[in-house]
């Protein structure tokens, strides 16, 4: 998206979002993917899966910008706290449309510690790329939407 528009490559390269990325890694980061996702009524799950097995790195972040309000009830995201600790993990390809690819099994050490991050819209959550999530269901009559930005670097020496 950001080679075609100006409004998401001025999202992308803003302060607000690759100034916070910058910040929060201590490195000069550059943005290097935008996209558009929207969870219309009744779609499946996403899977547990790793950004880093999409991006193929593991220097930057994920920026995950709602637009509208997401819940339990229309699909929010849930997290992995201390996944990313565990490197890239096995992926195999998913029946997901629009999520081609999803970890092979859920280390029985996550089983159950996912939190629920319900947003409003707004509001950005970020997350390292080997940082295990899904989002649920949407159980809702109407649709919701997010962007998302991946800022990178070039010189990486790890995210405790």
């Amino acid at each position: 998206m950001m080679q075609f528009s100006e409004f998401f490559r001025s999202l992308a390269e803003s302060p607000a979002v690759n100034g916070l990325a910058d910040m929060l890694l201590g490195l000069e980061c550059e943005p290097n993917n935008v996209q558009y996702f929207s969870k219309p009524p009744g779609a499946k799950p996403t899977p547990h899966h790793q950004d880093g097995q999409y991006f193929m790195h593991d220097k930057g972040l994920t920026f995950w910008l709602a637009l509208d309000d997401v819940d339990e009830i229309n699909g929010c995201m849930y997290y992995a706290p201390g996944s990313h600790r565990l490197g890239l993990l096995p992926h195999h390809k998913s029946d997901t449309l629009g999520f081609s690819q999803a970890l092979i099994e859920l280390p029985s050490a996550l089983a159950g510690t996912e939190v629920c991050m319900s947003a409003t819209a707004g509001t950005l959550l970020g997350h390292h790329p080997h940082t295990v999530h899904c989002a649920g269901r949407n159980r809702y009559y109407s649709l919701y939407v997010c962007f998302v930005v991946v800022p990178s670097f070039s010189t990486f020496e790890g995210i405790p």
